[in-house]
């Protein structure tokens, strides 16, 4: 089955949408938040999109960086360099929901803690610490260093 959408913001408010994983949505995020302040969309993975990876309502600012997403689709804003397309993440066991990283994952250290406002938590979703390696890893799980 599919999801219509991952994540979707509100008008008036300032969404950080940091360190997520949206697996099969037809959308991965839609944001219609307006008004000067931006909008943070990094360190993300949006994997099996259908349709559309980004929907950005024309007056919203927005800092769209260090996501890994499997789908070029349409998109209505270009989006930053640093991201990462159409590179499969290496998940430990997709299929029966395990969404760990594995040690040779592309996105390890791929993630950027430049995000002003942005406290990072000490534990990604799976209780390891969060920033293990030389930088963050992109998505929900952290891969352990020794």
């Amino acid at each position: 089955m599919v999801d219509l959408f991952g994540i979707a913001t509100i008008l008036n408010s300032k969404p950080m949408i940091v360190n997520n994983l949206i697996d099969n949505a037809a959308q991965a995020i839609i944001d219609r938040t307006a008004g000067p302040d931006s909008t943070v969309i990094m360190n993300n993975i949006l994997w099996n999109v259908r349709m559309h990876f980004l929907t950005i309502s024309s007056h919203t600012n927005y800092k769209f960086e260090n996501n890994l997403i499997d789908f070029y689709g349409n998109s209505e804003r270009d989006v930053h360099e640093s991201n990462i397309f159409l590179i499969d993440p290496l998940f430990i066991d997709e299929e029966n929901g395990d969404y760990r990283l594995r040690d040779d994952s592309p996105v390890k250290d791929k993630g950027s803690t430049r995000i002003d406002g942005y406290q990072f938590p000490e534990k990604d979703y799976y209780g390891n610490k969060r920033i293990s390696g030389s930088n963050v890893d992109i998505g929900v799980s952290e891969i352990r260093t020794n």
